[in-house]
This record gives C-alpha cells, structure tokens and sequence, in this order.
C-alpha cells in the first residue's frame, strides 16, 4: 500500500487528483491536508507519506513554506514531494527544484490531463520504493 499526502486548498482539485489515482492504481492511500498547517500535523506521526503532491498558493503556510519545512527536518527531507501548481513559472519550478521537489508539475484542465498527473506521480512513488527495503534491511 502506497500513502500520498495530498496538500491543496481547493476541493475541486482534491477530488480530481484523488479519483485520477483511484483509477489508476487500487493499492493508493491518499490522505488529503487542506493548507499547510494540516499537512504538519499529518506528517507528525511514526508512518510518513511515501510521496507528497503540494500545491504552491494557499493561505497560511504555502507551498513554498512548507517545502523549506520538509527539506530542514530530519524525518521528512528524504520524502519524495511533487509540485503541482496552477503556475507555469520558470522562476517557481526552479525555486522547488532547488528545494529537492523531484517534479514541478502545472495543473491541467481535464480529466485527461490529471490522468497523466497520476501516471507521472505513480513513476514517482514506484522509483523510490527502495525506501521499503532500506527500512528493513534483511529484506
């Protein structure tokens, strides 16, 4: 079972990035933080996400803030982030790259496209589940 952390402010975008996974793989577990903040307490716990898809703009501690927050702390630095922004920003995509985002995605507009956001989110999770077998090493 794979865990991802969805943090986004809009319901809208929740729920197609949500069912575009359900489609695409039964064995997804999606946990869904509205804003910064709940996405903190999300990760304050034994188990983290094996991937988190974070949208840049929403209130209180944005996406930007947040990505700071994961690459300063020990327990989450290693967790794979995906950007995913209504912004196609040059400057926005190299800010998140150097803040160790593995991908700097622009929301689409149909069902299609998030249908292609899942396969590239699951490209993402699958390439690192080697964290599975580094936690238990007789593996």
């Amino acid at each position: 079972m794979v865990t991802i952390l969805v943090v986004d402010d809009d319901p809208i975008d929740q729920r197609f990035i949500a069912r575009a996974l359900d489609q695409l793989d039964d064995t997804v577990r999606l946990e869904i933080a509205s804003s910064g903040d709940e996405a903190l307490h999300a990760l304050d716990r034994p188990e983290p996400p094996d991937l988190i898809v974070l949208d840049l703009m929403m209130p209180g501690i944005d996406g930007r803030r947040l990505l700071l927050q994961l690459e300063g702390h020990d327990d989450w630095s290693e967790i794979p982030v995906v950007v995913l922004s209504t912004a196609n920003d040059p400057e926005e995509e190299r800010f998140c790259l150097a803040h160790r985002a593995r991908a700097y995605l622009v929301k689409p507009d149909s069902r299609r496209g998030y249908a292609q956001i899942a396969s590239r989110l699951r490209q993402e999770w699958r390439r690192d589940d080697r964290r599975g077998s580094t936690s238990n090493p007789a593996a």
